[in-house]
């Protein structure tokens, strides 16, 4: 059962029960002078929003803190240990492959490195972020004293322990765990080396940039010109010879560092922005749907935070990251900004020679000496894990000993006999995401937006954003130089560390070929992380100006959503209602491929002789007839939809199964659109050599897969009548945490992978059977349309489980049934409408070093 709290509406302001020098009064009596500095004013909405009034930028950010930490405490303590590899020290040995990583990747002192730049280069920042901690602790010291009972999760259910002090340092250390997560390509490039390992020459005809669709970021004006065509494949791919050992275990190893990515993985956000000359309003619109994991509570925190309107410097609304001071994503008086995932290459990884006992490294022609770092995991209830990290300065870090073989992934097979594996990426020196974060919630312009926007250097954020006036799209994050691509070992899989020209020089792409565009004369953006210069519309990278990347999602949702905003556009003015019908769209532009392969496939079955087997098959032929008759929507209470996305995976499992060999189901599960992309384009005969991927003809192929979807139906149904069942019924949601007591649980659930209501059930089980419900752990943390009007910009938003933190306190999961259904609300901005709006009114007082 799931606790829905909703507070009644108080015609007077309601008090919060607060010690000194918290306390405070409903609000200035009638001849009171005001509010005392430091007195902060909170307006809690029905949906559990915060809308915070400060005198001072410094009392703003205490507040906000000590309001986050009481409504998300427990969320705050799991992410900062995951982000420091403090897990296991409280949830046991389950989380020592997670502190490992992060253990290996040091966030803890990269996020000090982090803070310690903004100290030096944004003073004004850091003074934020100092009150933002102290806010944090302030809460914190009221359970010490036991002033405030623990809330659930950090009580005998849960962690049982009163936090430790935060730290700036924390809130660095946190930053660079969640900008890992939006630029790691560590699982991809691994899994590409292993399928070069087991077969050297797939590549050659699967071509693993195509997209399914060719709809690109930037519009055709802004999108640099196209090189030569380059004979077919992805260049020098050879890798140095490895031991003939059983790829087994190192595939199992595969899927663990799954499991132990799966918060960092990239599985679908969408972005959009039209331009006020086709909007209702005559104002922009700018919709945005960030994916993450499905985390309960949520990952984000919706708030409110104002001190422009005393004389301070933000007035933003939106939502931020637990754990994070301010707001990340969102709107300003003036502007609104949303942002997908970008997929720029940020991160490399070198086959590489080591003396062990000179404890060197073999960089090209040099010979370069590591430096070991030693770890130290606790464990509850069992002996420390002790960890050696090998670091080359300038170079990045060898994986094998520290996280590989723990894994159980075979170094030596994966990077060759008596060679290591070195990792570089961009975030090992000191970033600037904080303080470009801060800049953009006081943007008053698409201008100073986008010089905010121009301050990233690690986080891979498409950014689209808009003012009154314009519309404008901007990713600039730092991009290895890595030169030509015609001459260039293509780095998405194991690099020759031989090769002395394929390190990063230090060079980096120019601001100027980075993606922008504003204003197109299209009238719209959108972005759902697919390639945004159109490099890959020929399925090679290498004949490029330069290099930019080449895992860009398949395009599956950039066509859908792209035929609907041309069709919104042509038909008049678009509203607010038809950007919301959008975001929550089922459609699926992969059945839009492959149905009339299926027709196609049935309609060979009378006339060739090599398809007699299914001659007579009623059941593939209602199979058929009601695939042809859907909607191909993944609504939720179509049946049609349950036969579909059978079908689709059989389709992969008999198309590219075998040619990823072992390594097919740990592809699925790490990135589910990239085998049904593969499957789609091979089918179609899309591949300029698609016959040496086919084993057997596409409608021999098609018909497999529908005989293997029949049979499924039938084992789980009854028969293959789907007239009578839903697809939310085996297809769900799940909201989790690592703490029992936090899991919201489980939710039925339209969309699917690849329509813009992306929500990626998987197929398989991890034994790789077909799974007996498809749960999806990724999806829209939240949805937000905002509209530009006369009184400036206005978020129309839903998100899941809700902004309360703790089943015994309000708001905890009250907002599933809106997400579920695709229903919106306004955050109030406007000070009138806030108070309107208001179930709890209560004042904060913040101490003296920060009003």
């Amino acid at each position: 059962m799931h606790l829905r709290r909703r507070l009644s509406k108080f015609p007077a302001c309601r008090v919060a029960l607060l010690l000194p020098p918290l306390l405070g009064s409903c609000g200035p009596a009638e001849g009171d002078p005001g509010p005392e500095p430091g007195v902060v004013d909170v307006y809690v909405d029905a949906q559990g929003v915060a809308h915070v009034y400060a005198p001072t930028d410094a009392s703003l950010f205490w507040a906000s803190g000590y309001l986050q930490a009481e409504a998300r405490l427990a969320q705050m303590v799991l992410l900062r240990r995951r982000a420091l590899g403090r897990q296991a020290e409280v949830l046991g040995v389950g989380k020592v492959d997670e502190d490992e990583l992060s253990r290996i990747m040091n966030f803890r002192d990269l996020g000090a490195r982090d803070i310690e730049r903004v100290r030096e280069q944004h003073p004004d920042d850091y003074a934020l972020y100092e009150a933002w901690v102290a806010g944090v602790n302030a809460y914190i010291e009221e359970l010490a004293s036991d002033e405030r009972d623990r809330p659930v999760g950090l009580g005998p259910e849960g962690l049982d322990l009163i936090p430790e002090p935060w730290t700036v340092a924390d809130v660095g250390a946190i930053a660079k765990l969640l900008m890992f997560g939006n630029s790691n390509s560590l699982e991809n490039e691994l899994l590409t080396t292993v399928l070069l390992r087991i077969d050297p020459t797939l590549f050659d005809a699967l071509e693993l940039p195509l997209p399914a669709y060719p709809i690109f970021t930037l519009p055709p004006e802004h999108r640099p010109a196209p090189g030569a065509a380059l004979p077919l494949g992805l260049g020098n791919l050879a890798l140095p010879p490895a031991p003939d050992v059983d790829p087994r275990p190192t595939i199992a190893g595969l899927k663990r560092l799954h499991e132990t990515l799966a918060e960092f993985s990239v599985e679908g956000s969408n972005a959009w922005a039209v331009a006020g000359a086709h909007t209702a309003t005559g104002g922009p619109l700018l919709a945005n749907d960030p994916h993450q994991p499905m985390s309960s509570p949520s990952i984000v925190y919706a708030t409110h935070l104002d001190s422009k309107s005393a004389g301070g410097n933000y007035a933003v609304a939106g939502f931020a990251f637990a754990g994070s001071p301010g707001v990340q994503l969102g709107h300003t008086q003036s502007v609104a900004w949303g942002a997908t995932t970008g997929t720029a290459d940020v991160m490399d990884l070198w086959s590489v020679s080591v003396n062990a006992d000179a404890q060197t490294v073999q960089v090209g022609d040099a010979s370069v000496a590591y430096v070991p770092r030693t770890e130290t995991i606790g464990v509850r209830g069992q002996s420390d894990v002790v960890l050696v990290v090998d670091e080359v300065p300038g170079y990045g870090l060898l994986l094998g000993d520290a996280l590989l073989l723990d894994l159980g992934i075979d170094e030596a097979f994966v990077a060759g006999a008596d060679r290591r594996l070195l990792l570089n990426w961009t975030g090992f020196t000191a970033g600037n995401e904080l303080p470009a974060f801060m800049a953009m919630s006081r943007s008053t312009s698409v201008d100073e937006f986008q010089a905010a926007a121009d301050m990233m250097e690690v986080g891979t954020f498409n950014w689209l954003f808009a003012d009154a006036q314009s519309i404008a799209y901007r990713s600039r994050i730092l991009v290895p130089d890595r030169g030509s691509p015609s001459a260039m070992a293509i780095p998405f899989s194991m690099l020759d560390g031989a090769d002395a020209s394929s390190y990063w020089s230090g060079a980096y792409l120019a601001d100027a070929l980075l993606p922008a565009s504003r204003d197109p004369a299209q009238g719209y953006l959108l972005s759902s992380n697919n390639d945004p210069y159109g490099f890959t519309e020929d399925g090679d990278v290498r004949n490029d100006p330069f290099y930019f990347g080449t895992f860009f999602l398949p395009g599956f949702r950039a066509q859908r959503g792209d035929d609907e905003l041309r069709r919104l556009i042509a038909d008049g003015s678009v509203d607010v209602a038809a950007m919301q019908a959008l975001q929550t769209d089922n459609h699926l532009t992969e059945a839009d491929m492959l149905l009339p392969v299926v027709s196609a496939a049935w309609a060979a079955v009378a006339s060739d002789p090599d398809l007699a087997q299914y001659e007579g098959r009623a059941d593939i032929e209602s199979l058929v007839t009601q695939l042809e008759g859907w909607d191909r929507r993944m609504a939720a209470d179509s049946g049609p939809a349950i036969g579909f996305f059978v079908f689709a995976n059989e389709l992969a499992r008999v198309t590219v199964g075998d040619e990823m060999s072992l390594v097919f189901e740990a592809v699925v599960g790490a990135a589910p659109a990239f085998p049904l992309k593969f499957s789609a384009l091979t089918i179609t005969e899309a591949y300029a050599n698609a016959s040496v991927l086919l084993d057997g003809t596409p409608e021999a192929l098609a018909l497999a897969a529908l005989d293997a979807t029949a049979v499924w139906l039938a084992d789980r149904y009854g028969s293959v009548d789907m007239s009578g069942l839903r697809w939310d019924a085996i297809h769900k949601t799940r909201f989790e945490s690592p703490i029992d007591a936090l899991t919201w649980g489980d939710v039925g659930t339209a969309g699917s992978v690849g329509s813009l209501n992306q929500l990626t059930g998987r197929y398989f089980d991890a034994n790789g059977d077909v799974a007996p419900e498809f749960i999806s752990k990724h999806g829209p943390m939240f949805r937000s349309v905002v509209a530009f009007g006369p009184e400036g910009p206005r978020m129309h938003y839903n998100f899941a489980p809700g902004n309360g933190g703790s089943p015994n306190a309000d708001f905890w999961g009250d907002l599933v049934d809106a997400w579920v259904a695709g229903t919106y609300v306004e955050m109030p901005f406007a000070r009138e409408d806030v108070e309107a709006a208001a179930v709890e009114t209560r004042r904060l007082t913040a101490p003296e070093p920060f009003q």
